[in-house]
């Protein structure tokens, strides 16, 4: 979607939003594929530019914000992951081995720990983005972790061509196939997960959910 900027003259589409967990969900960040971070501390009603001296790289990707201090916040952007510990109005690149990241997750249990989808791989932080280890070597679109239970993360990749979803049950240090998933279904231009906790079970330790996967396949 696009929004305007508080000039009223430039429009610009939008690639990531991200908001910050309850109770402060006033505040938004959100990239631009013109390489530009904006904020809105009111729920999107007006938006300031975020590191105006600063310079991403390239187009904005993916964004994260700390579940629980909006004033830690991740982006990636011209192959490198960005990161703001003042809300926004400084930044520092992170990366010595840089990878293209397309989704950024925090660990809602263990806001240390960051996992990154990339056409490169799956990469994993255990010290809020100061060093990352490559967890899967095949590209990887999105990640979700499971509600209740972030031990468990799935990730959206690719092998040989076709779609696979890959799973750890050890919050993303380890992946492997997971095999109730087609192994048939070619991949075109990537897709996004969801996972939304089944209506059917409320306990924390079971945690059964539900995940939903879109895919952009050919036509």
């Amino acid at each position: 979607f696009f929004f305007q900027a508080e000039d009223g003259i430039r429009d610009y589409k939008v690639t990531g939003v991200q908001t910050c967990a309850l109770p402060i969900s006033s505040i938004l960040f959100a990239g631009t594929e013109t390489g530009f971070v904006n904020k809105t501390t009111n729920k999107g009603l007006n938006w300031t530019q975020s590191g105006r001296d600063y310079y991403f790289g390239g187009g904005i990707t993916a964004v994260a914000i700390h579940p629980t201090n909006p004033s830690i916040v991740y982006v990636s952007g011209g192959k490198q992951i960005h990161k703001s510990t003042d809300g926004g109005n400084t930044w520092k690149a992170m990366l010595t081995e840089r990878f293209g990241a397309d989704r950024v997750k925090i660990d809602p249990s263990n806001p240390n720990v960051l996992i990154a989808a990339a056409p490169e791989g799956v990469f994993r932080s255990e010290n809020e983005g100061s060093t990352w280890v490559k967890v899967w070597n095949a590209p990887a679109y999105d990640i979700e972790f499971m509600p209740g239970n972030a031990k468990n993360v799935y990730v959206l990749s690719k092998e040989n061509g076709n779609f696979r979803i890959v799973q750890s049950t050890d919050g993303g240090k380890t992946f492997s196939i997971h095999s109730a998933f087609p192994s048939d279904i070619i991949e075109s231009s990537g897709g996004l997960l969801a996972m939304t906790r089944s209506e059917e079970h409320t306990s924390e330790l079971q945690s059964p959910c539900n995940l939903v996967c879109r895919l952009l396949l050919e036509k």
